[in-house]
């Protein structure tokens, strides 16, 4: 039986919108979901840094540049899954071959709830094949492109600039117990998954937890030690030493103790600075002629910060 014309109106139709959607997708998809990294040069970048927002406001990697000369990004995104910061790992990894690896730790708590996470499971495995259906909004990027937003962006390295205070008043946060918050069946899974990639490219993973009194508390403080133990992996938990590296809840923070604000910032980039330098050993590219955008783009960044060279 010959199919009536309501249908090859149909079939042509879903083959016309598959071809505008793969023509598109590429269109719409950035270079990378997180942000610029894929300007910088392959293979160039000694670490990176990974994980919500309180990665991106709490690591300044021109500032890790400025005093060490050590090349890396700042890959945070706001309210990012753990499963979202793996599979961008995955990707990134395909260009990059850092030498270790800064996880911030908050989004290990991120659970949705099992009806969430099959959905978040669902639009990863279409958004990885279908560009135009995870980055639909882009048009609104497409538009800004080659703005000065857009440069300072770049210039950060992925760190989001904040000099605004409004103080945290709330006391202590990190009282004793041993009790611990449960980490998710599906975060414990990926969180496994990306234990195991950075195993099978011989890169350290390093799991830090940024000062912040309004996501941080010692039962996460203590699952998150557990598993690291059972790992082998280094733990830093910035909450317990705030005091030993300076943080002051009156002007160290933008929004009352949930993000560090710049000067919070310089405080814990500071600190990872030393144990990169003492524990790492990463390399010194500041008088390499391959890293000379990175002494352009440091002059303009003191110049954003109200910094003197």
């Amino acid at each position: 039986m010959k199919p009536n014309t309501k249908t090859i109106r149909c079939i042509g139709f879903l083959v016309l919108l598959t071809a505008v959607v793969q023509l598109l997708s590429p269109v719409f998809t950035p270079k990378n979901e997180l942000g610029s990294i894929l300007d910088e040069p392959a293979n160039s970048l000694d670490y990176l840094v990974i994980g919500d927002s309180e990665c991106y406001t709490s690591i300044s990697p021109m500032e890790l540049w400025r005093n060490y000369g050590f090349a890396g990004y700042d890959c945070g995104v706001s309210a990012q899954r753990i499963q979202d910061a793996y599979y961008q790992l995955e990707k990134t990894l395909r260009h990059q071959t850092p030498k270790v690896i800064l996880m911030e730790t908050n989004l290990i708590f991120r659970n949705l709830g099992l009806r969430q996470e099959t959905v978040t499971a669902f639009d990863h495995y279409v958004g990885n094949t279908v560009g135009l259906y995870k980055y639909h909004d882009n048009w609104k990027q497409l538009v800004t492109l080659g703005t000065t937003a857009a440069l300072k962006q770049s210039m950060f390295k992925g760190m989001r600039y904040r000099a605004e205070v409004s103080p945290y008043t709330g006391g202590p946060y990190m009282a004793e117990t041993e009790k611990k918050q449960p980490i998710g069946e599906v975060q414990e899974m990926y969180l496994d998954k990306i234990v195991g990639l950075c195993r099978d490219k011989k890169i350290r993973l390093v799991l830090y937890s940024v000062p912040s009194p309004h996501c941080w508390n010692r039962k996460k403080h203590n699952s998150v030690a557990e598993y690291a133990r059972v790992n082998k992996l280094t733990f830093l938990d910035l909450n317990l030493i705030a005091d030993q590296i300076g943080i002051d809840w009156s002007k160290d923070t933008y929004d009352r103790g949930d993000h560090l604000n710049f000067s919070g910032a310089l405080k814990v980039t500071g600190y990872m600075g030393e144990y990169l330098s003492a524990r790492i050993k990463l390399p010194d590219h500041r008088k390499e002629p391959a890293y000379s955008a990175w002494n352009a783009d440091l002059g303009e960044y003191l110049k954003s910060t109200g910094q003197s060279a």
